[in-house]
C-alpha cells in the first residue's frame, strides 16, 4: 500500500502491454511533450514522469519488480459473481494483492456444474431437432442462464475473451440482466479494460442500486485508475450497505492511505481486523500506515504480527514488502 505512480497510465498502455506497444507509446509521448523546447512547465514535468515510467517498464526486471509492488498496493479483487438473487458472496484474504471468494467451489461442485451444462446443452439440442423452425429458439430465460453459466466457467479458466462474448450474448437477450452486466464488468476488469468495467458496474447499479458487489467493484476500478477519492466514496457506500464486510473496510483503508488520510486508514484496518481477524493483510495495512505517520514502534509491531500470522503462500505478494519495511525501520 505504499504510494506508487501508475506508470501504465502515464504511458497510456494496458498493464499487459507488450514491449513493442510500450516503446511505441513512449515515442508518441516524446513527440507530443518532448520535442518542443518552449513547452509549458507542467508539460515538462509530465515528460519527466513519463521518462521514469518508461525507464521502469521497458526493462523486464524493473517492470516485474514494479508489477509486484503495484499488486501489493491494490485493494482486493473484484467480488465473485453473485447468485441470481444477487446475494453477494463473502470474501476472505487472498494472494496476489487481492482477495478471493471464501466460498470456493470444490472439485466435486465444479464437476457437477460442468455436467449440468453438458446435459442442458444436450437437451436443448434434442429439443431443437424435434421442433419446427418456428419453435427452434430456446426460451429466453434458459438461454440467458446458459450464457451466464458458460461465461462464468470461462472466467474461472481465465478465458477472458470467451467470457466477455458469453456475457455480451446474455445481455443482448436480456438488457436488464443485473448478473449479465455485473459479470461482464468483472471480465472487463480482468482484461484491464477499466473504462468498460466501470460502465458495466454503473449499469448494474442503475438496475440494482443496492448491489454491494457492484459498488465495491466500481471502487476497485477507480482505485486502479488512481482516482482514490472516488474509490473511497464507492467503498464507503458499499460499507454502508454491508457494514460487516471486512474486505470493504480493508479497501477503504487502502484508498485512505493513498489520500494521506492515515488516521482514517488505521481506523478502517482495525475495523477489518475486528470483523475478520484472519484478514491478516490488514496488519500489513496498519504497519504501512503507521510508518507513513512516523509511528515506528507501532509500525514494527503491526508488521511483525502480519508476518507471524500470515501464510507464505496466501500472502506471498506482501511478505517481502513487510520484511523490507521492517529492515528499514529496525535499528542497524
Amino acid at each position: 500500500m505504499a504510494k506508487i505512480a501508475n506508470y501504465y497510465r502515464l504511458l497510456q498502455v494496458d498493464p499487459d502491454a507488450e514491449q513493442e506497444t510500450i516503446e511505441a507509446a513512449y515515442q508518441q509521448l516524446v513527440q507530443k511533450y518532448g520535442s518542443d523546447t518552449t513547452r509549458a512547465a507542467d508539460e515538462a514535468e509530465r515528460m519527466k514522469k513519463i521518462d521514469v515510467a518508461y525507464e521502469t517498464l521497458h526493462d523486464p526486471v524493473k517492470r516485474a519488480e514494479y508489477d509486484q509492488l503495484r499488486a501489493a498496493a491494490r485493494p482486493k479483487t473484484l467480488k465473485a459473481a453473485a447468485t441470481e438473487a444477487n446475494v453477494p458472496r463473502a470474501t476472505a484474504a487472498a494472494a496476489a494483492g487481492k482477495a478471493k471468494p471464501s466460498g470456493h467451489r470444490s472439485a466435486a461442485i465444479l464437476a457437477a456444474v460442468a455436467l449440468l451444462l453438458a446435459v442442458t446443452a444436450l437437451i436443448a439440442l434434442l429439443s431443437r431437432q424435434n421442433q419446427s423452425p418456428q419453435q427452434a429458439t430456446p426460451t429466453l430465460q434458459g438461454d440467458v442462464e446458459t450464457h451466464l453459466a458458460q461465461g462464468e466457467q470461462y472466467l474461472q479458466q481465465n478465458k477472458l475473451s470467451e467470457a466477455v462474448a458469453e456475457f455480451q450474448m446474455a445481455i443482448q437477450l436480456d438488457p436488464g440482466s443485473v448478473e449479465g452486466h455485473f459479470r461482464l464488468g468483472n471480465a472487463y476488469y480482468q482484461q484491464g479494460q477499466l473504462d468498460k468495467a466501470a460502465e458495466e458496474f454503473q449499469k448494474t447499479l442503475e438496475l440494482d442500486s443496492k448491489n454491494v458487489d457492484a459498488r465495491s467493484n466500481l471502487g476497485a476500478v477507480y482505485y486502479e485508475r488512481g482516482d482514490f477519492a472516488r474509490a473511497a466514496t464507492e467503498f464507503k457506500q458499499a460499507s454502508s450497505l454491508q457494514p460487516e464486510d471486512a474486505d470493504i473496510h480493508y479497501n477503504l483503508g487502502a484508498a485512505y492511505v493513498q489520500q494521506y488520510n492515515y488516521d482514517e486508514a488505521i481506523a478502517e484496518f482495525k475495523e477489518a481486523l475486528r470483523l475478520s481477524p484472519e484478514l491478516t493483510r490488514s496488519y500489513y495495512g496498519l504497519g504501512n500506515a503507521y510508518k507513513l505517520q512516523g509511528k515506528t514502534q507501532e509500525a514494527i509491531q503491526a508488521l511483525e504480527k502480519f508476518l507471524s500470522l500470515s501464510s507464505a503462500s496466501d500472502e506471498a505478494d506482501l511478505r517481502p514488502h513487510a520484511e523490507a519495511l521492517l529492515a528499514e525501520m529496525r535499528p542497524k
